[in-house]
């Protein structure tokens, strides 16, 4: 099913429409770092924002055809002419819609001869409507337009395995990249015992070759598990379903990162990796609910049997381990960063994946106030934010997803 509405056209109505009467922080300069402080009721102060029920676009869903499927497709990218780019994390073409949401053409097949793929990880729209994206098993980046197909392939060097498991976050300005993991090390933890390992996180050049910095933030928050696959007793370090894990997004000319501690805070960094600001709020995490896990456990064991138990050793197990493996307490204070075209940055509150529920966001202007928060009551998941528009990614029952793009608009 596809409706019309091109995206790009909300470019025409920038988010002043929706930011009235902003909330400003309090601002102090501490050690050389813009702190910008919110009221504990900043949100509740903020403008009300919703979308508009009719949807300006909708892609894939019942229907479609295979080869377009967006079941693996996790990062949208929108060209300034409206057409959507779509690159699957299990696959090797990328998708292209046409501004009315129709399949227009698939670019690339699987292989290692020119203009294939084998394994990409990330897309990023570059200045000129070129896309780019790294394919780590044939160790190259790929600069794509959607006239022309592969544009440019270049080979990453020969250490890209000390860097390997990054994926494109952004691109700053200089053609710099900024790249993070989110491997999850499998060293084993002590039975119970819960940590953030950390993560590598660095700027450099398309091709790795020019890195202005290397760093490492928390990462995603693991805990030791007892396991028993064939009835043999081992421990190893599982991810803390609902827990937490550090989350970047290029924004204006540097790059914001949340979750580095368990605080509503969205830290502000140089191109160079240097500490320049930080927006808080001081806000409750939201506790995570019986309902919460048993929507999680419920999505896990539904995967396990859609597998029927291909390439594992032990499906009781596995089931078991869906079913008792460790949760958080609290959720995430934020689940994502997406920065929109104009600069406006939206902070995705923690998610807790219940069907048909509810999640909100908060649109951070460049300065740090807030100009909106907005409250959406048809699930799904957030995966792109337009100047003025939101899509969301939904799942039905039997698995196929569908990508709906809506207006944001005041609340009335």
């Amino acid at each position: 099913m596809f409706r019309t509405l091109p995206i790009f056209l909300l470019a025409l109505a920038t988010t002043r429409s929706i930011a009235q009467a902003p909330e400003i922080p309090a601002t102090r300069l501490v050690g050389g770092v813009t702190l910008l402080e919110h009221r504990a009721d900043a949100f509740a102060r903020a403008p009300k924002l919703t979308v508009d029920p009719k949807p300006l676009l909708v892609i894939g869903g019942a229907g479609v055809d295979p080869d377009y499927g967006l079941e693996h497709v996790y990062q949208p990218v929108v060209l300034s002419d409206g057409r959507i780019a779509a690159f699957p994390w299990i696959g090797n073409s990328l998708r292209i819609f046409n501004a009315k949401g129709a399949p227009e053409k698939l670019i690339g097949k699987q292989g290692n001869g020119p203009g294939d793929f084998m394994r990409t990880t990330g897309l990023l729209l570059l200045p000129g409507d070129t896309l780019f994206t790294v394919d780590e098993a044939n160790f190259r980046a790929n600069w794509i337009t959607v006239g022309k197909g592969v544009v440019r392939s270049a080979a990453l060097l020969s250490d890209i395995r000390k860097t390997y498991n990054l994926t494109a976050i952004g691109a700053l300005p200089g053609s710099r990249i900024v790249w993070a993991s989110n491997l999850i090390s499998s060293t084993p933890l002590p039975v119970g015992e819960r940590l953030r390992r950390r993560k590598p996180f660095l700027v450099s050049s398309p091709l790795r070759d020019q890195i202005a910095f290397v760093d490492s933030i928390p990462g995603i928050e693991v805990a030791g598990f007892r396991t028993a696959y064939r009835g043999r007793k081992d421990s190893t370090a599982l991810m803390v379903r609902l827990g937490m894990n550090s989350v970047l997004a290029v924004w204006g000319s540097g790059i914001a990162i949340a979750n580095l501690t368990g605080e509503y805070a969205i830290e502000r960094r140089s191109p160079t990796g240097s500490v320049i600001g930080r927006i808080t709020v001081p806000v409750a995490r939201r506790p995570v609910t019986t309902a919460m896990r048993d929507a999680v456990i419920a999505m896990d064991l539904a995967r396990i049997d859609a597998s029927g138990g291909e390439h594992m050793v032990d499906i009781g197990e596995t089931r078991r381990q869906a079913r008792e493996s460790p949760f958080a307490d609290s959720l995430p204070p934020i689940q994502g960063l997406f920065a929109t075209p104009d600069n406006t940055l939206w902070a995705v509150d923690g998610l807790s994946y219940q069907t048909g529920t509810y999640w909100d966001a908060t649109a951070f202007r460049i300065d740090g106030a807030i100009i909106g928060r907005l409250h959406f009551t048809g699930g799904g998941v957030p995966v792109y934010f337009g100047n003025n528009s939101v899509m969301v990614r939904s799942v039905d029952d039997d698995g196929i997803v569908t990508m709906t793009s809506y207006r944001i608009v005041a609340t009335k």
